[in-house]
């Protein structure tokens, strides 16, 4: 299924109905409904979908957005489900069941998760730094991740074993509603899972609903700092993936419409050609119409799908 995320519009949304209308004048299959969204607008969306062509592919967490934040505008990381604090960690758990039930009444196969974060001092600005200003490559640089990253991992188990617990209490509720769990590669180093992580909780829950959602962009600007090798995330876990976000980048921007940025989505063709997995075009709010035109028509070439 070629889909399109709903969060180039959602944060604006507040007619459901006229939401699908406008989605349904682009050349796809399905959509993706993010996590902006709230439940009034949901309810809007749900009575529209049943009279529209388009299916649901996928959910992000959290959906709609909980009215325990109502006023917080939404978002992939409202709860931590990695956090060590137990009550913290059981707000996500609970709150990610409620999207579940939510994408299952929705027909849709996947929930995507974000994980949380380490707790540490990332850093992150001195990293932008050395990238702009062209020596990311240099011995003063890689040091300087190399050190980062060791701090990351050395403080990161307990965040892993907070999350091993929240998977672990999330996974009889996904068999239960035929609901996939897409844990989703991230964009900052320091957030949740690690390339080793990964294999941590594929292992853990070898046979379970649990599987890997590809984010083109955030692993492009892992790729681009020499956090991981090119296509070494699908490489690894291409065989868990549940599902795809296609958004293109230069360098650290990110959320591009293919063909925008430098992102060769060819090498990505084997992966969005698989006819079960669902290929979510996700760019930034506020993209043109025409833009997000042109990035669905390069990925269905890509995907071989017109």
């Amino acid at each position: 299924m070629i889909a399109l995320s709903t969060s180039f519009i959602s944060r604006g949304i507040r007619d459901g109905e006229g939401a699908i209308r406008y989605l349904e004048d682009f050349e796809i299959d399905g959509i993706e409904l993010d996590y902006r969204i709230d439940g009034a607008t949901c309810r809007q969306i749900r009575e529209a979908l049943a009279k529209s062509r388009l299916k649901v592919a996928s959910v992000h967490n959290y959906f709609p957005i909980p009215w325990v934040v109502s006023g917080s505008g939404g978002g992939g990381d409202l709860f931590s489900l990695c956090s060590p604090d137990a009550g913290e960690r059981r707000r996500a758990v609970y709150w990610t069941t409620e999207t579940m039930r939510h994408a299952a009444d929705f027909g849709a196969s996947t929930v995507v998760l974000h994980c949380g974060y380490t707790q540490m001092e990332h850093e992150w600005k001195k990293i932008i730094q050395f990238f702009r200003a062209g020596t990311i490559n240099r011995k003063a640089a890689r040091e300087f991740i190399q050190e980062k990253l060791r701090e990351r991992d050395e403080l990161n188990q307990r965040h892993l074993s907070s999350l091993l617990l929240s998977l672990g209490e999330l996974v009889k509720e996904a068999e239960s509603e035929g609901i996939g769990l897409g844990i989703e590669n991230r964009y900052y180093y320091y957030e949740l899972p690690t390339l080793d992580n990964l294999r941590t909780i594929f292992e853990e829950f070898e046979g379970s609903p649990i599987g890997y959602w590809h984010d083109t962009g955030h692993a492009h600007a892992n790729e681009v700092l020499g956090i991981i090798r090119r296509g070494e995330l699908l490489e690894a876990y291409g065989g868990r993936l549940l599902g795809i976000h296609v958004h293109d980048a230069r360098g650290l921007e990110d959320h591009l419409v293919p063909g925008a940025g430098e992102i060769d989505f060819r090498v990505l063709g084997n992966f969005m050609k698989r006819p079960e997995i669902p290929v979510v075009v996700e760019p930034r709010s506020g993209t043109p119409e025409r833009d997000v035109t042109k990035g669905i028509k390069l990925v269905k070439e890509v995907a071989d799908r017109e």
